[in-house]
């Protein structure tokens, strides 16, 4: 007889298999399915056995893209229902903080980091800042500090410092986290629950009390190595293209630092180190990175103060003024030679800030 897991397979492979659309065998694995999905509290074991199975060699993943992710929406279903209803017992807590932790630094830090499945890395990083939602206040307090230690892991592990792969699922997962926790539009859009909002409001306390200063000294730490990275290669070749994964790093980080910007203490963000590596971006030649630092700066300038007098000191440190001229001095000459549209994408990005 089958297991659960072998009958979820088998389920949506005939799910997947359009030669069988329109028999009753197809009709009867989307049931299944569903009923899965709407039984997570039962099911999402399953699901997580089948996220983080692997083969014999320990390594490679057991499963395709299209069981993982799956396993992914049911574990999802389940934590969001979870945040909607309540703690999680603290047993399961644990298998989902040792199974997640284990994929992690196996996939992530040793691993392919998914290859060019960033659809799953993505839906990924929701999973376990649900998961961080539900238990970081009671159980799992030291979640940060485990996510610090893959990034930057001891030297006798052969892992290259802030492995490259670990840096963009963090900043993902600070992306996510930040959403979910002060992101007004996503907040209206769901349904109201006084004791979600009051929930996130003590974990935004908890995290600027006990984690921004270190989040935000790893984020800008990467994104400065990423871009000495990006530094030397034109360097050495001028011509070069930079690689993906490197644009990444920086872009990516700098989008995770905006998504922070607007509710922690100006105070880390604004800083004598901050500031001329933002500078610095915002001439960049790749676009990508400075859109996201107009976005960064933008959200400096138009962050809330109780003080006005904070406001005035905060531009007059930033003395934004002759780096936005030299800019549009610069891309006005450039758009006179030669027009297009990821120039005049920057000027308008010039021109919010």
């Amino acid at each position: 007889m089958s297991t659960p897991e072998e009958q979820i397979v088998q389920a949506i492979h005939v799910l997947n298999d359009y030669a069988l659309q329109g028999q009753p065998i197809h009709a009867q694995a989307f049931e299944f399915l569903n009923k899965l999905r709407a039984e997570s509290a039962h099911s999402w074991r399953y699901a997580l056995s089948l996220f983080v199975a692997t083969n014999d060699d320990g390594r490679t993943r057991r499963y395709g893209p299209d069981v993982r992710m799956f396993a992914l929406n049911v574990l999802n279903d389940f934590l969001e229902f979870r945040n909607s209803s309540g703690n999680l017992p603290d047993e399961d807590v644990a298998l989902l903080r040792e199974q997640l932790l284990t994929y992690l630094r196996m996939e992530y830090l040793y691993g392919p980091a998914e290859g060019s499945a960033n659809y799953i890395r993505n839906k990924f990083s929701l999973t376990l800042t649900l998961l961080f939602l539900v238990s970081y206040e009671k159980q799992w307090s030291t979640f940060f500090d485990d996510i610090f230690t893959l990034l930057k892991p001891p030297p006798e592990s052969g892992a290259e410092p802030f492995n490259k792969h670990v840096s963009i699922f963090f900043f993902r997962l600070v992306l996510e986290i930040s959403s979910e926790v002060a992101d007004q539009v996503l907040k209206n859009a769901r349904a109201f629950s006084a004791e979600r909002m009051a929930r996130d409001g003590r974990i935004r306390d908890l995290i600027r009390s006990n984690e921004a200063a270190k989040i935000n000294t790893a984020v800008l730490a990467i994104v400065l190595e990423g871009k000495q990275t990006i530094d030397r290669q034109r360097a050495e070749n001028p011509d070069a293209i930079i690689a993906p994964l490197d644009e990444e790093v920086v872009d990516t980080g700098i989008r995770a630092f905006a998504s922070y910007v607007p509710w922690i203490d100006i105070n880390l963000t604004v800083t004598p180190d901050s500031i001329p590596l933002l500078f610095s971006l915002l001439a960049d030649p790749d676009l990508a990175i400075r859109l996201a630092t107009c976005t960064a700066l933008q959200k400096i300038v138009t962050k809330g103060l109780k003080v006005a007098s904070d406001k005035l000191k905060l531009l007059q440190v930033l003395s934004l003024t002759p780096v936005i001229d030299q800019l549009e001095a610069q891309t006005l000459a450039s758009r006179a030679v030669s027009p297009g549209d990821d120039l005049e994408s920057f000027r308008e990005a010039l021109a919010r800030i």
